[in-house]
């Protein structure tokens, strides 16, 4: 799931300082004795650092699409 996640990220700016991760946090009860693996936590968060598949990808995809339409807006090509 999180190769899915950081191959599609939110936006390039955001995959350029955070990459997402999940995280799996064993839970205790109150003499410090673990849980049954059910009653875990599973944690979804944003850590810092980059997210080079979410940049590449987003590369790739800018690159399909210039290629594409690059006989009807020629323009586009000279901004990148």
């Amino acid at each position: 799931m999180d190769m899915g996640r950081n191959f599609f990220p939110p936006n390039i700016l955001q995959a350029t300082l955070e990459t997402f991760q999940t995280s799996v946090v064993p839970t205790t009860d109150e003499e410090g004795n673990l849980l049954d693996e059910e009653d875990w936590t599973i944690r979804q968060e944003f850590q810092p650092g980059t997210n080079f598949l979410g940049m590449i990808s987003f590369c790739v995809f800018l690159g399909i699409a210039i290629q594409v339409t690059t006989m009807q807006n020629l323009r586009c090509i000279y901004i990148y």
